[in-house]
């Protein structure tokens, strides 16, 4: 077994997806939550320049979100199951990102980053976010009948959608997803599987946003 490290700042954002993968499939591995004043410093060690990135064996190291999910997905058995199911994961996991990308002004001043009202930044960039999304997923789960978003078992794009979802309910409106059983139904599973839930009751509580 090769071992991990998941190298991220001590906050949600772009990891805790991947936190979130690696705790459903119980993987041991060094959840290296760097202080941002380390970050210079380490920066140029990093293949992108950016965080998350996974570290395997203390050598190889991995960037970008969606290409280290892949990865683990993989390797634990979390893949879809054929290459047109494959294609599909990646549709929705890329539409996640760049949902992600969109709500960056409302994330900015929820986490203090820029001056603003978090409630009416919220009404003003997330809610065309949802009103885009919220259908498309609601639609998907329902078509596919299983509670996943692909096929018969969960994925990687499973993980990063509930936790989009999570947030959006947890940081802006708790009721922002009401128009959307599904949608709502499946952040739930998701974030109730055992281990995932196991690691939300444990993790750091000042992991935010």
């Amino acid at each position: 077994m090769p071992t991990y490290r998941l190298i991220y700042f001590p906050i949600r954002a772009r990891a805790e997806a991947i936190r979130l993968l690696l705790a459903h499939a119980n993987v041991a591995y060094v959840d290296d939550r760097i202080n941002r004043a380390d970050w210079p410093k380490m920066k140029d060690q990093m293949p992108l320049k950016q965080v998350p990135v996974l570290e395997i064996d203390g050598k190889m190291k991995i960037a970008q979100t969606t290409a280290i999910m892949r990865y683990l997905a993989h390797q634990f058995g979390i893949a879809a199951k054929s290459p047109l199911e494959e294609a599909k994961v990646d549709m929705f996991g890329e539409a996640i990102q760049d949902a992600v990308f969109q709500y960056t002004a409302w994330r900015r001043v929820v986490m203090g980053f820029d001056e603003g009202n978090k409630d009416e930044k919220f009404k003003e960039v997330v809610v065309p976010i949802i009103n885009n999304y919220g259908p498309i997923f609601e639609q998907t789960l329902t078509e596919n009948g299983t509670g996943w978003l692909v096929g018969n078992n969960i994925t990687w794009a499973d993980f990063l959608a509930a936790e989009f979802f999570d947030k959006i309910i947890t940081y802006g409106d708790p009721t922002a997803l009401d128009a959307y059983p599904h949608v709502m139904k499946h952040n739930k599973e998701v974030l109730s599987l055992p281990n995932v839930k196991k690691y939300i009751d444990q993790r750091p509580k000042n992991t935010v946003f």
